[in-house]
C-alpha cells in the first residue's frame, strides 16, 4: 500500500481529496496538510513514498517545495495537483512529471496509483523539477532555509541581499544572518519575477530595500539601507541599469 500526504492551502481541495483517496484501497493517507512547511517537516516522521501537492499556492509555488521534498527526501514520488490548461500541462509530460487536474476525479486518481505502482520506489527526478522552473513562472514570498539542525521560512521582505562568500551565500536579515549551500545563481533564478537584481557577481540584492547610492568615484558605488549599516558594492556594467531602475 502507498503512503501519502497532500499539500494544498486549499481545505476544500484537501477535503475532496481526502474522500477520493479513501475509496482507493492501494492508498493510505496519513496526513493532509494547508501549511507547507508543516507538510515538509511530516515527511521524516511519516515517511510517505508519495506527496501529493498543489502548484499553486500562496507563499511558494509547489516546484519550489517539490525541490525541498526532493533534496530532503530523494526516494519521495511527487504527483503535482494543478488547475493549469492542457497547454501548460504539456511542460509535466515532457519532464515525465505525473499531475492531477483539478477537479479531481475518481478514474483519473486510480490511474495515477497505478502509474505509481509501476516506478517501484524510484521517486521523482530532481533535475525535471528544475526544468520546470523555466517553464513556469514561480512566485515566492518565502524561501526555505537550513538552519542548524531545521529547516525554517524567511519571509523574501525580511531579506536584504545575498552575498557570496569563500563558496557560501551568506542570507543577510534584520536579526539574523543565515547560509546557504546553494548557489548564489540558483537563487537569482528563484527570485527573477521577485524585486531582486545581482548587481554584482557577489551580490544580489532586494531592491525594495535599497535607500541610497553611496558614490566613491564616477565608477565606483556602493548601495545602502537604511535599517543596517551594511553597504554592498555595484559592479561597472550595473551602476547604470540599476540607477534606472531606481530611478536614481
Amino acid at each position: 500500500m502507498l503512503r501519502a500526504i497532500v499539500i494544498d492551502d486549499e481545505k476544500a481541495s484537501i477535503s475532496q481529496f481526502n474522500k477520493i483517496a479513501k475509496q482507493n484501497s492501494k492508498v493510505d493517507l496519513l496526513g493532509a496538510f494547508t501549511n507547507p512547511l508543516e507538510g515538509l517537516m511530516s515527511i521524516g516522521t511519516n515517511k510517505p513514498n508519495v506527496v501529493f501537492l498543489d502548484i499553486n499556492m500562496p507563499e511558494m509555488s509547489g516546484i519550489y517545495l517539490a525541490e525541498q521534498i526532493i533534496k530532503l527526501y530523494p526516494k519521495t514520488y511527487i504527483v503535482f495537483i494543478t488547475a493549469y490548461d492542457e497547454y501548460a500541462l504539456k511542460a509535466f509530460e515532457l519532464n515525465a512529471m505525473d499531475y492531477l487536474l483539478k477537479p479531481l476525479t475518481q478514474e483519473r486518481f486510480c490511474k495515477c496509483i497505478d502509474k505509481i505502482y509501476q516506478y517501484d520506489g524510484k521517486g521523482t527526478n530532481v533535475d525535471n523539477i528544475h526544468n520546470l522552473n523555466y517553464q513556469f513562472k514561480e512566485s515566492l514570498k518565502k524561501l526555505f532555509i537550513d538552519n542548524k539542525d531545521e529547516t525554517i521560512l524567511v519571509k523574501l521582505d525580511d531579506i536584504y541581499y545575498f552575498e557570496v562568500m569563500d563558496k557560501t551565500v551568506i542570507i543577510r536579515t534584520m536579526p539574523k544572518t543565515y547560509t546557504s549551500s546553494n548557489s548564489l545563481k540558483y537563487f537569482e533564478t528563484k527570485l527573477q519575477n521577485s524585486n531582486f537584481y545581482r548587481c554584482h557577481r557577489s551580490y544580489l540584492v532586494n531592491l525594495d530595500k535599497v535607500s541610497r547610492f553611496i558614490c566613491f568615484s564616477r565608477n565606483c558605488y556602493d548601495v545602502g539601507f537604511d535599517d543596517i549599516k551594511d553597504t554592498i558594492p555595484v559592479s561597472k556594467s550595473n551602476i547604470g541599469v540599476i540607477q534606472k531602475i531606481l530611478e536614481y
